[in-house]
């Protein structure tokens, strides 16, 4: 969701009688007055007005990105949905690879929107970019990943799809981000044509929805090793998990969810659903790997504070956020790194120090297995290698 000021609402005429548009929420007061709060798709609404972004402006973004990446230790990096703010994102990610302005290895995936179905030989479609490009398309340096999709929104805004009301606001459930039948022909479509998908799912409701739909998937066309993906995968519960496990699906969760946002999880869903969302240890005691995520910008992305919560299981209040959920250190840092090259059909040549592989590594200043764990996302950053070459020293070094 974002929020903007009355000259924004003007210039793209959000007025009393904007409707809302499917899958999203134009926010109003007991007026009916726009207050200028936007959840989901609402947000497309400024979109003529402000978008697209130029190719210079993006690679000058990238560039940015690429140095703080560098800071925090980061050698590899997932683009949640290219085309939100232009229809040329890939290029610029290719311009700002040529100009050696993003170091930092890409796989991007691709906005179920900007995709189409071609027509092909002896009757065939496919449905993809053009000239059927697909998930694996690229190379070590930038990579098309998986097909984004949205399912549902999130936990704080209280849009995810859930089986029973949020806590904070009785009778709301949320809803989907697109209708169920087109979220099932999206996701049926993409893995006909050989997509890996990754399904953005908050919501209990919207996790079973999208296991429904990969089991359908799976059914109508075998495929084998596809590691679809749930973004988010947030509330769930064993038996959720349990079906995740037995598809073969990968769960995302955002490890340092629980420290910025665990407290609002707590009030938006209470105790009860909370000891199910963003689980750590639950996936891992049934051999589910799961890898490390950020979404940012949605909180910090430094790997050092998702290892950290995903450790200490504390909110950034210093409260308990669920216990039982804690995993060491050593399998957090395997989440984002073995776990986060596998989720990208990458473990061959990256997320471990092995020979034959790119030597990409971060230098800690301590070692996360030995200090106290409270310790972790206070580690420095010494430096950050990519493919062999030393590209962020902190001058200690």
């Amino acid at each position: 969701m974002c929020v903007v000021n009355s000259k924004a609402m003007e210039l793209v005429d959000i007025t009393s009688d904007t409707p809302d548009p499917e899958g999203g929420h134009v926010d109003k007061n007991e007026k009916g007055e726009p207050t200028g709060l936007l959840q989901e798709t609402a947000q497309e609404l400024l979109r003529e007005q402000f978008f697209p972004a130029s190719v210079n402006t993006l690679v000058e973004a990238l560039e940015a990105a690429n140095r703080v990446y560098l800071s925090e230790g980061i050698t590899s990096q997932s683009e949640a949905g290219i085309g939100f703010h232009s229809n040329t994102e890939l290029l610029a990610y290719q311009e700002a690879i040529r100009q050696r302005k993003l170091n930092v290895r890409s796989n991007l995936m691709i906005l179920v929107d900007t995709v189409k179905d071609i027509e092909c030989a002896d009757g065939e479609t496919f449905f993809g970019l053009s000239q059927g490009i697909r998930t694996g398309w690229g190379n070590e340096k930038l990579r098309i990943g998986p097909l984004k999709i949205f399912s549902d929104g999130a936990i704080t805004g209280r849009t995810a799809a859930m089986n029973e009301a949020f806590d904070t606001e009785p009778g709301n459930v949320g809803f989907f981000a697109a209708g169920e039948e087109q979220l099932r022909e999206w996701i049926i479509k993409g893995h006909c044509s050989g997509w890996q998908l990754a399904v953005h799912a908050c919501g209990d409701r919207a996790n079973s929805y999208i296991l429904d739909c990969y089991e359908a998937a799976m059914k109508r066309f075998k495929r084998s090793d596809a590691r679809h993906r749930i973004e988010h995968c947030g509330i769930v519960n064993p038996q959720i998990i349990d079906r995740v496990k037995a598809l073969g699906v990968i769960p995302v969760p955002q490890q340092h969810f629980i420290g910025e946002l665990g407290e609002g999880f707590k009030m938006n869903i209470g105790p009860q659903r909370t000891r199910w969302c963003y689980p750590q240890r639950s996936y891992l005691d049934r051999d589910i790997p799961i890898p490390g995520s950020s979404d940012r910008p949605v909180v910090k992305g430094a790997p050092l504070l998702g290892i950290h919560d995903a450790v200490n299981q504390k909110t950034d209040s210093g409260n308990d956020y669920v216990p039982e959920e804690k995993i060491t250190p050593e399998e957090a840092i395997r989440a984002y790194t073995i776990h986060s090259a596998y989720a990208s059909f990458e473990e061959n040549i990256k997320g471990s120090v092995e020979v034959g592989k790119l030597a990409d590594f971060a230098i800690l200043g301590a070692d996360p297995t030995a200090v106290d764990p409270t310790e972790i996302a206070h580690i420095p950053i010494h430096g950050t290698m990519i493919n062999g070459e030393l590209l962020y020293n902190n001058s200690l070094y």
